[in-house]
C-alpha cells in the first residue's frame, strides 16, 4: 500500500479515535466548567451553553454525520480518484485538532479532547507532508478555506439539527 493511500485510509480512524474522546468526556467536562467559562469569556456563553445542554444522543447524531461525510469523501478518493473533498476534510479535521490545542492553552486548563487533538494533528501534519508532494500550494489552500467553510457551516446546521432534535423527544 502506498503512504498517500495509507493516509487517505486512515482519516475516519483518527477522526472516530477523536470524536468518541468528545463524545465520552466533553459533556461531562462542559457541565463542571461552562459557569466558569461562561465568566471568564463571556462573549462564548450563548454557543457554551447551546453545546452544554445537548443531550448525548443528539452530539452522537452530529458526530454521525460527520463520521459519514468523511468516509464518503475518503471512499471518493479511493475509489473515483476525486481526492479535493478529502483533502478540504483532511485539512478542516486538523485545523480543528489546532482550535481544540489552543482552548486549551486559553483556558489554561485540562480540555479532555486534547489527547487525541495531538494524536490528530500529528496525522494532520504527516497527511499534509505527504499530500503536499501531489498538490500545489494553490490547490491545498483553496481546500483549507473550502473545506474550513464547509465544515463550519456544516457544525453549524448540525447544532441546530441537533438541538431541533432534542426538542422533538421531549
Amino acid at each position: 500500500m502506498e503512504t498517500f493511500d495509507l493516509v487517505i485510509y486512515l482519516l475516519p480512524i483518527v477522526f472516530m479515535l477523536h470524536e468518541f474522546e468528545e463524545l465520552v468526556f466533553l459533556k461531562p467536562w462542559l457541565e463542571r466548567n461552562k459557569t466558569w467559562i461562561g465568566r471568564k469569556f463571556p462573549r462564548f456563553k450563548k454557543a457554551l451553553a447551546g453545546t452544554a445542554s445537548l443531550s448525548p444522543s443528539a452530539f452522537a447524531l452530529i458526530v454521525a454525520e460527520e463520521f459519514i461525510l468523511i468516509s464518503l469523501a475518503t471512499i471518493a478518493a479511493l475509489v473515483f480518484h476525486a481526492y479535493y473533498p478529502w483533502l478540504a476534510v483532511l485539512l478542516a479535521f486538523s485545523l480543528h485538532a489546532v482550535v481544540h490545542l489552543v482552548q486549551g492553552l486559553v483556558l489554561r486548563r485540562h480540555v479532555p479532547v486534547i489527547a487525541t487533538s495531538v494524536l490528530s494533528l500529528a496525522y494532520g501534519i504527516w497527511g499534509f507532508v505527504i499530500v503536499s508532494e501531489v498538490f500545489s500550494t494553490g490547490e491545498i489552500l483553496s481546500c483549507l478555506v473550502l473545506g474550513t467553510i464547509f465544515m463550519a457551516v456544516n457544525l453549524w446546521v448540525m447544532h441546530r439539527a441537533a438541538a431541533a432534535f432534542d426538542r422533538a423527544r421531549q
